[in-house]
């Protein structure tokens, strides 16, 4: 009675089983006992996988019928797992219309770019060669009509010299006069302001910088590290080499509040996984996350795990220093007391050199080379106080991307096998 009971309790589950998988079994050969339960438990622990990465399950209906557009799902996701379709997604990348800092003439937040030396493109030799060459002087005063900076400050040096008209106007009826002396005490404590404000905000442009560097440095030891990574599955490295192109391109927008980021998610991730991550308040946060849950499948050794753990870590820490620069600005107490100070000063120069009985014109040349001096360096701190507005952060995005692909998708030039190298080693020792 109890085998009759065993036996009708097993054919009962498996008339509760899917077709696919009651066909799996019954195909099955003579005598290969199977547990049921476990095979149950398999396929729903694969589906919650899925599930959560955001990939359809092809093999269970309902996984494959959740959508419209997941008919051919199965058959993508299967082109998707290849070295080879990695680097077809990442040169389709290249083709998307982002914006060409090399060719931007202002930046995001109205700021205008120069056409000569700027810091707004990655610099190359040639740049260099430029930069220092001795007929820079040369070039700089001729090129000086299309300054930036002259064009940026045209707005406030106009009134100045209506100012200083109307003071030359008003002067001798109004009897304003101010001794020299004035302006003297006063200019020391003014550089020092402007002097401060621009350490401050070349300070801040120099840690963006740096912080962009060192997540592409953590991003590269991650890259290393999986590719040696034993125990990892191919589909996961994969998407490990995919989510860590992404990274970059998620910072970037995350700081640019830019529209670009579901462009470079559409090109490299699966359908579900971009929406996925798009949808995410942090989307580099939400690759990190990724990256994570996908490596922790690898049966690597405890160390390889928390140096590549480290690694994910300082990429974090990397991007919460640049939300914390490009939340926290300079204090504007400060920055709104220099320029009245410039302002203020600015306005009684006029003054104080007509009552030193200097002419109109003089005093004229004298108040625009001093305004365009001083204003200027006022100027140029505002200019890279944010510094992700005007660094290059899609040619450090497209950096980040190439050195992880040529990391871990790169068949271009095969490593040499470790015995062939010692033998050669050895033939040119003997």
């Amino acid at each position: 009675q109890v085998r009759l009971a065993l036996w009708c309790a097993c054919i009962l589950m498996l008339a509760c089983q899917p077709p696919d998988v009651r066909a799996d079994y019954t195909s099955m050969a003579p005598g290969v006992s199977v547990p049921r339960c476990a095979h149950r438990h398999a396929r729903r622990s694969a589906l919650q996988r899925c599930r959560y990465l955001g990939i359809a399950d092809s093999s269970h209906p309902e996984a494959a019928t959740k959508e419209g557009d997941q008919a051919g799902h199965a058959a993508v996701l299967h082109e998707r797992d290849s070295m080879e379709s990695i680097r077809d997604d990442i040169q389709r990348l290249w083709q998307l219309q982002f914006d060409a800092e090399s060719m931007r003439t202002a930046t995001g937040l109205g700021i205008m770019v120069s056409k000569d030396s700027t810091v707004t493109k990655l610099w190359v030799r040639d740049d260099w060669e430029k930069h220092t060459n001795i007929w820079r002087y040369g070039r700089h005063v001729s090129y000086w009509y299309r300054s930036t900076v002259v064009r940026s400050l045209f707005p406030v040096i106009l009134p100045l010299v209506a100012w200083t008209f109307l003071v030359w106007i008003v002067r001798p009826v109004a009897s304003v006069a101010l001794p020299i002396q004035a302006l003297a005490l006063t200019v020391s404590p003014l550089a020092l302001l402007l002097a401060f404000r621009v350490n401050s905000a070349t300070a801040r442009f120099l840690e963006a910088r740096a912080q962009w560097g060192q997540a592409v440095l953590h991003a590269r030891n991650a890259a290393s590290i999986i590719a040696t990574m034993p125990g990892l599955p191919e589909s996961s490295l994969m998407l490990t080499c995919r989510l860590l192109c992404c990274y970059g391109w998620a910072m970037k927008s995350h700081l640019r509040t830019d529209d670009q980021l579901q462009l470079v998610l559409d090109t490299l991730l699966a359908p579900s996984m971009a929406a996925w991550v798009g949808s995410h308040r942090k989307a580099p946060l939400a690759i990190l996350s990724l990256l994570r849950r996908t490596t922790a499948q690898a049966q690597a050794p405890v160390a390889t795990m928390q140096s590549l753990s480290d690694c994910l870590s300082n990429m974090n820490a990397c991007f919460g220093g640049m939300e914390r620069l490009f939340s926290t600005p300079l204090s504007p107490t400060y920055m709104r007391h220099t320029s009245r100070g410039l302002l203020l000063w600015l306005c009684m120069l006029p003054v104080a050199l007509f009552e030193a009985s200097v002419g109109f014109i003089p005093t004229l040349i004298t108040v625009l080379t001093t305004a365009y001096v001083m204003l200027g360096i006022d100027e140029i701190g505002i200019q890279i106080e944010q510094p992700f507005d005007c660094l290059p952060l899609t040619s450090l995005s497209t950096v980040l991307t190439k050195d992880v692909a040529d990391e871990l998708c790169c068949e271009d030039h095969p490593i040499p096998a470790f015995h062939a190298a010692c033998g050669l080693r050895e033939r040119g020792a003997s």
